[in-house]
Protein backbone atom coordinates (compact mmCIF):
# COMPACT_ATOMS: atom_id res chain seq x y z
CA UNK A 1 0.00 0.00 0.00
CA UNK A 2 1.37 3.40 -1.00
CA UNK A 3 1.87 5.68 2.03
CA UNK A 4 3.31 8.71 0.26
CA UNK A 5 1.21 11.79 -0.36
CA UNK A 6 3.21 12.86 -3.44
CA UNK A 7 4.44 11.15 -6.58
CA UNK A 8 8.02 9.93 -6.96
CA UNK A 9 10.48 10.43 -9.80
CA UNK A 10 12.23 7.14 -10.50
CA UNK A 11 15.72 7.39 -11.95
CA UNK A 12 19.33 6.92 -11.08
CA UNK A 13 20.76 10.34 -10.28
CA UNK A 14 24.32 10.81 -8.92
CA UNK A 15 24.04 11.81 -5.27
CA UNK A 16 26.48 12.83 -2.55
CA UNK A 17 25.60 12.58 1.14
CA UNK A 18 27.59 13.94 4.08
CA UNK A 19 27.02 13.99 7.82
CA UNK A 20 25.39 17.36 8.57
CA UNK A 21 25.61 17.24 12.36
CA UNK A 22 28.50 19.47 13.51
CA UNK A 23 28.65 17.57 16.82
CA UNK A 24 28.96 14.15 15.18
CA UNK A 25 32.02 12.08 16.03
CA UNK A 26 32.02 10.43 12.60
CA UNK A 27 32.33 12.44 9.41
CA UNK A 28 31.51 10.76 6.10
CA UNK A 29 31.25 11.68 2.45
CA UNK A 30 29.47 9.08 0.30
CA UNK A 31 28.94 9.16 -3.44
CA UNK A 32 26.01 6.98 -4.52
CA UNK A 33 22.97 6.94 -6.80
CA UNK A 34 19.47 7.69 -5.66
CA UNK A 35 16.67 5.40 -6.81
CA UNK A 36 13.68 7.69 -6.40
CA UNK A 37 12.91 11.22 -5.36
CA UNK A 38 9.74 12.90 -4.08
CA UNK A 39 8.75 16.22 -2.58
CA UNK A 40 9.26 14.94 0.96
CA UNK A 41 12.17 12.55 0.63
CA UNK A 42 14.25 10.08 -1.34
CA UNK A 43 15.40 6.47 -1.39
CA UNK A 44 18.94 5.39 -2.20
CA UNK A 45 21.39 2.55 -1.61
CA UNK A 46 24.62 2.81 0.34
CA UNK A 47 27.43 0.36 1.07
CA UNK A 48 27.07 0.61 4.86
CA UNK A 49 24.22 1.41 7.22
CA UNK A 50 23.75 4.92 8.50
CA UNK A 51 22.01 5.27 11.84
CA UNK A 52 18.37 6.32 11.95
CA UNK A 53 18.05 10.01 12.86
CA UNK A 54 21.39 10.98 11.29
CA UNK A 55 21.16 14.43 9.72
CA UNK A 56 22.50 14.62 6.17
CA UNK A 57 23.61 17.26 3.71
CA UNK A 58 22.54 16.00 0.27
CA UNK A 59 23.50 17.08 -3.25
CA UNK A 60 21.72 15.53 -6.24
CA UNK A 61 22.90 16.01 -9.81
CA UNK A 62 19.87 16.22 -12.10
CA UNK A 63 20.00 15.48 -15.82
CA UNK A 64 20.34 18.37 -18.24
CA UNK A 65 16.89 18.34 -19.82
CA UNK A 66 16.51 19.63 -23.41
CA UNK A 67 14.64 22.72 -22.16
CA UNK A 68 17.67 23.75 -20.10
CA UNK A 69 19.94 26.17 -21.91
CA UNK A 70 22.90 25.88 -19.58
CA UNK A 71 25.92 23.78 -20.44
CA UNK A 72 26.04 22.15 -17.01
CA UNK A 73 23.75 19.78 -15.19
CA UNK A 74 21.85 21.37 -12.30
CA UNK A 75 22.58 20.44 -8.67
CA UNK A 76 20.00 20.36 -5.92
CA UNK A 77 21.22 20.74 -2.32
CA UNK A 78 19.13 20.01 0.75
CA UNK A 79 19.12 18.75 4.31
CA UNK A 80 17.58 15.44 5.32
CA UNK A 81 17.32 12.91 8.10
CA UNK A 82 17.68 9.12 7.83
CA UNK A 83 14.36 7.39 8.49
CA UNK A 84 15.63 3.83 8.05
CA UNK A 85 18.44 1.75 6.52
CA UNK A 86 17.46 -1.79 5.54
CA UNK A 87 19.86 -4.57 4.47
CA UNK A 88 19.40 -5.66 0.85
CA UNK A 89 20.16 -8.96 -0.90
CA UNK A 90 23.11 -7.38 -2.76
CA UNK A 91 24.87 -6.52 0.54
CA UNK A 92 24.02 -2.83 0.36
CA UNK A 93 21.53 -0.92 2.50
CA UNK A 94 18.37 0.69 1.19
CA UNK A 95 18.03 4.03 2.92
CA UNK A 96 14.94 6.23 3.22
CA UNK A 97 15.64 9.91 3.85
CA UNK A 98 13.09 12.61 4.71
CA UNK A 99 13.92 16.14 3.63
CA UNK A 100 14.22 18.75 6.37
CA UNK A 101 12.86 22.22 5.78
CA UNK A 102 14.56 24.39 8.44
CA UNK A 103 12.26 27.39 8.07
CA UNK A 104 9.06 25.33 7.94
CA UNK A 105 10.22 23.11 10.81
CA UNK A 106 10.77 26.16 13.03
CA UNK A 107 7.30 27.48 12.21
CA UNK A 108 5.53 24.19 12.93
CA UNK A 109 7.44 23.50 16.18
CA UNK A 110 5.93 26.54 17.87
Amino acid sequence: MERRGTQRIHGHFPTMICNADPKATEAFHIITTLENLGAGGMYLRVARPIEQGTRLFIMIQLPNFPMTYRAYEPLVAMLGVVLRAEPQADGKYGMAVAFKHPVLDRLTDQ
